[in-house]
């Protein structure tokens, strides 16, 4: 069962939060990675930091 949240209930999500988990693939296997963030009521804004070895990048 799904629920679609209001533009309020979304905006209050992520004002509120700040973090979450980014889920992605490689193709074969899934994986995630927690991310911060900052939400100004318009836009994400996402800081990636990451090292040579950083699945983030790819």
């Amino acid at each position: 069962m799904t629920t679609e949240l209001s533009r309020t209930e979304s905006d209050t999500l992520l004002f509120e939060s700040g973090v979450g988990v980014l889920a992605l693939t490689d193709g074969t296997e899934a994986y995630s990675i927690p991310e911060s963030f900052g939400y100004d009521g318009e836009t994400l804004y996402f800081q990636f930091v990451y090292t040579p070895e950083s699945k983030k990048m790819c």
